[in-house]
């Protein structure tokens, strides 16, 4: 891997990261204005609140698993092992670097 590419691999993480913290930021917001009694709320509209602040809580779960990988892979991209496949020893693809900068295996290996 070239410098040129690990340094646009570092901004396209950093990048991701920056999302990810502005996505689970605006689902905790949605969370907290939620009235804090729902039971002053009709059946209907409960149900709703309620199916909503499950959703958001998933998705706030799955954006901090997605958030630790991005930040465990922007350390990991200046070491000689970075975008090297875990399990062959062979270069990962570029292109799927950067679709998934936390991937750990090449092609190959993943679909085992």
């Amino acid at each position: 891997m070239t410098d040129e590419e690990r340094k646009s691999l570092k901004e396209k993480i950093k990048g991701n990261i920056e999302a990810l913290k502005e996505h689970i930021e605006v689902l905790e917001f949605s969370i907290q204005q939620l009235p804090a009694n729902i039971n002053d709320v009709d059946r209907e509209t409960r149900q709703k609140m309620m199916v909503h602040k499950r959703d958001c809580e998933a998705q706030i779960r799955a954006g901090m698993k997605k958030l630790t990988q991005q930040e465990v892979a922007l350390k990991r991209v200046d070491s000689d092992d970075y975008g090297i496949c875990i399990e062959c020893e062979k270069p990962i693809p570029m292109v799927k670097l950067e679709l998934m900068p936390e991937t750990l295996y090449c092609v190959q290996c993943h679909k085992l």
